[in-house]
């Protein structure tokens, strides 16, 4: 058992609430001495998540003390890198998006892929950097080229591995 998980879970039965024009049905239950609600609109949806939570319970399985959700609901940490979904979300935007605002998605992306270097000693000059994201990463790989120019090639591999996951994001 880690630290931050508990099978000692209470579910309570659902509350209802019945507001002038709204009616909300809360669903409460206790792990270890912290107790959760979450709040749903209609009755249904209520005593479905309190069925899954009990049926967790029953089950045996451990608790997280920091989502009081059961864990095996926890979503594993994805390891995309800024880079990456950098490169998808212009991929996402660029059939619809004119030159100009193109461009711009660009030069914002690049400012922002900057910031989020992780590496401590950057290995190549910012103008490397910045003339790889601008030129191939968010616009030439878009218009089909498969593979970046040879002057370019080291500073995009270099990149891919470079910048900060999305999960680390969150973290304070």
């Amino acid at each position: 058992m880690e630290d931050d998980t508990t099978y000692d879970v209470r579910v309570y039965r659902t509350e209802v609430y019945r507001g002038a024009k709204v009616t909300t049905y809360k669903v409460r239950w206790r792990t270890d001495r912290r107790l959760w609600k979450k709040g749903f609109r209609n009755a249904a949806l209520a005593d479905s998540f309190r069925s899954s939570l009990l049926t967790a319970a029953r089950r045996g399985e451990a608790f997280s003390l920091s989502t009081g959700r059961p864990m095996s609901w926890e979503r594993k940490e994805s390891t995309v890198t800024w880079y990456a979904l950098t490169l998808d979300y212009s991929a996402a935007k660029w059939p619809y998006a004119a030159p100009n605002h193109r461009k711009s998605i660009a030069e914002a992306l690049t400012d922002a892929t900057e910031a989020m270097l992780a590496s401590d000693p950057i290995d190549y000059p910012a103008e490397d950097i910045r003339r790889a994201l601008r030129i191939w990463a968010f616009s030439d790989r878009l218009r089909g080229a498969a593979e970046p120019p040879a002057d370019l090639a080291a500073v995009v591999r270099w990149l891919q591995a470079a910048t900060v996951p999305v999960a680390d994001l969150g973290r304070p």
